[in-house]
């Protein structure tokens, strides 16, 4: 992508480069800014990358294959079933018909109950294949043995050496009549893979596959006892498979009527300097559910494409592939139905050129919810959409007051946008580049430009201004208002890391204001995303999510400068007050003053005291005897040694609170705690943001805990 910018730039003259300074320095509308380009020659000339087809090969299917023949030979079982895997969604792949699902699911439309964007370590990984024990077997039963396996394995390879599969046939006159025999052959040495490590269930489909592709009688009778073996398995019930339940969304006891999404403690006003956000409608504590909204307009990240399926980004051991690229897998073919009637269809000519343009992933992202959308809806939706815009009602999350909020509306992912200040030039030039490509691309491909019944359309040059301006306020968006997932294992002590796993945009989540030091944390569970309190929130103030970056991450400085990159104007504590990262946070936790606001001081003894407060100790006697001796001591300048800092009785009580969690920390295991210990967690929350000195590594701790605590408790919810 670099050097068709470089190219595309090289022609720019300075008459070009003063007209572009004017077209994107923020005063255009954002649709004639891509407007602009569109009508530039140079656009065109330069910027019309050649589409990249998506290629199946038989040839690397069975190099990957015998390779993966090898591996499983020296007990390589992880290793053998990643290549087979390659093997699979590298083979040629034959039309879908009926009976493969993919009709069915395109009409009915069904979620597949497995789904689940939200990753933790109590999910299996390829990892695990490496120490999973091989099942227990008779000397005397040669068939059921790994080393017969094996050994049938080398007999076959001295057959037919040019093959080199576990289950392949010695019958070279089938290969002409199969075209699909490297498809076959990979389902049925998968089959043996998962045979040894005891998923039954999984064989046995691997093995219908594989029947499907060849019905060659050789390996047609090696797969059936195969499949006999694995059915005797589960029957005798001597082997118990773990099947991963989904996950469920945790529900609210109450929805918000006009926005779904939405607990009813939280509702939604509109002001003309915040445009609509979100507002708490009374006081909320730290951990409260207050929004559950399923993903309409998500992706996966590029890296996980490998190995998680592209619909419902679960990690697929056993993926069945795209019948027309090897770019993407799905855990099953009810996925693959469902993603090829969504999107994929649209998306699978197009997507090796994007992986060729090394797109940023917002980018692609924003190409995942155009192609989602569908021509069809953006012929009707955009002219409406255009026309609010115009209207000034970017901000308002689409629709009227009075209409119940539908974040699957393509309107209101755009209309949800409320920043108030304007990207860079620079960027306002980057979006529209790689929009004027994208647009590019999806004409040549034939398959994005159709209508309702899949009929090719040729686009007019209104029909393509109005997909690049499109794409172009979607990527805006996207850049802006994106949420990045994070793929979150689970250590030990109850420790959660994380990179990003996927992004996506969810148009509640962008009503509300965005923070530094947000007030609500947000992760997956199953196909939604839900978001909770963080810490109190009085009712009346607005609810906060992360902008850029989080104030532990980054310098104030650089902080600031991300803000003003992405629109974002930052007024909370953080900011304001120049919080530093976490490594430089004191250490120590103390409370202030209630009355003036001053930190306390905590003895030995346990005195808790605020110097800022001087009292003289009590009088001495009672009566005139004590006013007498009180007097004398004025007098004699003793009053100035006697006078000590306030006690404050009532403060003890929640140091001990802080005290007692402290003490419990190190035995806290996180995703296993008690009732009693998540409502410790609660009450320290609170009790460092009403009376914390802040900032401290403790109040940024505690969120961090009560957001892992919430999420394994949510996730927790099977069906």
């Amino acid at each position: 992508m670099i050097d068709i910018l470089n190219n595309f730039m090289g022609q720019w003259t300075l008459q070009d480069l003063d007209a572009l300074k004017i077209a994107y320095h923020g005063d255009f509308r954002e649709r004639d800014m891509f407007n602009y380009m569109w009508r530039m020659p140079a656009a065109h000339e330069y910027l019309s990358p050649p589409l990249v087809a998506p290629v199946k090969s038989e040839v690397e299917a069975d190099r990957l294959r015998n390779e993966g023949n090898a591996n499983f030979i020296k007990k390589r079982l992880e290793y053998s079933m990643q290549l087979f895997n390659q093997s699979i969604c590298a083979a040629p792949h034959p039309p879908l018909r009926k009976e493969d699902g993919f009709c069915e699911a395109a009409k009915e439309g069904e979620i597949p109950g497995s789904h689940d964007h939200s990753l933790t370590g109590e999910e299996e990984t390829p990892e695990q294949l490496g120490t999973t024990v091989l099942p227990a077997t008779d000397e005397s039963d040669a068939d059921k043995s790994p080393l017969a396996e094996e050994k049938g394995i080398r007999e076959q390879q001295d057959v037919q050496p040019k093959e080199g599969a576990s289950d392949s046939t010695g019958n070279p006159k089938s290969q002409p009549t199969e075209p699909y025999l490297a498809l076959a052959r990979g389902y049925g040495n998968r089959s043996a893979v998962l045979f040894h490590i005891e998923r039954y269930h999984e064989s046995v489909r691997d093995i219908e596959r594989a029947l499907r592709y060849s019905q060659e009688e050789a390996f047609k009778k090696k797969l059936l006892a195969r499949k006999a073996q694995c059915l005797e398995a589960i029957q005798e019930g001597a082997i118990r498979e773990s099947v991963k339940k989904p996950f469920i969304p945790p529900k609210m006891e109450s929805h918000n009527p006009a926005h779904p999404s939405l607990s009813r403690c939280v509702r939604v006003e509109n002001s003309s300097a915040k445009g609509r956000h979100l507002v708490a409608e009374r006081d909320i504590r730290p951990g409260e559910l207050l929004m559950v909204e399923e993903g309409h307009w998500d992706a996966l990240s590029p890296e996980y494409w490998p190995t998680h399926c592209a619909l419902c980004f679960l990690f697929c051991l056993t993926p069945v592939p795209c019948p027309s690229c090897r770019l993407v897998i799905f855990c099953d073919e009810a996925c693959r139905a469902r993603a090829l009637a969504e999107f994929h269809a649209r998306e699978c000519p197009v997507l090796p050129g994007l992986v060729a343009l090394d797109l940023e992933p917002p980018a692609l992202l924003a190409t995942r919810i155009v192609l989602k959308a569908s021509y069809v809806t953006l012929k009707e939706v955009m002219p409406r959409l255009l026309r609010e815009m115009d209207e000034g009602k970017r901000g308002g999350g689409g629709g009227g007051e009075q209409e119940v909020f539908d974040s699957s509306d393509f309107r209101n992912l755009i209309l949800c946008d409320s920043r108030k200040l304007k990207s860079k030039p620079e960027h306002y030039l980057g979006y529209c580049t790689s929009s004027l490509m994208l647009t590019k691309i999806l004409e040549e491909s034939g398959k994005f430009f159709v209508n309702r019944d899949d009929q090719a359309l040729q686009p007019s040059q209104d029909d393509l201004r109005m997909t690049g301006t499109t794409i172009f306020l979607v990527t805006m968006t996207v850049f802006a208002l994106s949420n990045s997932i994070l793929y979150t294992e689970k250590l030990h002590g109850g420790a959660m890391l994380g990179e990003r796993f996927s992004s996506g945009v969810w148009p509640t989540v962008c009503l509300a204001q965005k923070s530094c030091c947000p007030s609500v944390t947000m992760y997956m569970c199953g196909p939604a995303m839900v978001m909770r309190s963080l810490a109190p929130i009085p009712a009346g103030q607005s609810i906060t999510t992360l902008g850029t970056f989080h104030f532990s991450k980054i310098p104030p400085t650089k902080r600031r400068e991300a803000n003003a990159e992405a629109g974002i104007q930052c007024s909370c504590r953080a900011c304001l007050e120049d919080w530093p990262i976490y490594q430089e946070l004191p250490t120590e936790t103390r409370l202030k003053c209630p009355k003036c606001a001053h930190p306390l001081t905590r003895s030995a003894e346990g005195r808790v005291q605020c110097l800022h407060h001087v009292v003289s100790p009590a009088a001495r006697g009672t009566g005139a005897q004590g006013s007498c001796w009180a007097a004398a001591k004025r007098i004699l300048c003793w009053g100035q040694e006697a006078e000590v800092g306030e006690d404050m009785e009532e403060m003890k009580d929640l140091y001990a609170t802080v005290d007692k969690f402290q003490q419990r920390r190190s035995f806290l295991r996180i995703g296993e705690e008690t009732e009693e210990e998540r409502q410790l967690i609660v009450e320290v929350a609170e009790i460092l943001d009403k009376h914390g000195v802040l900032p401290c590594k403790l109040h940024y701790d505690i969120q961090d805990i009560l957001t892992a605590c919430f999420s394994i408790q949510d996730r927790s919810i099977t069906t």
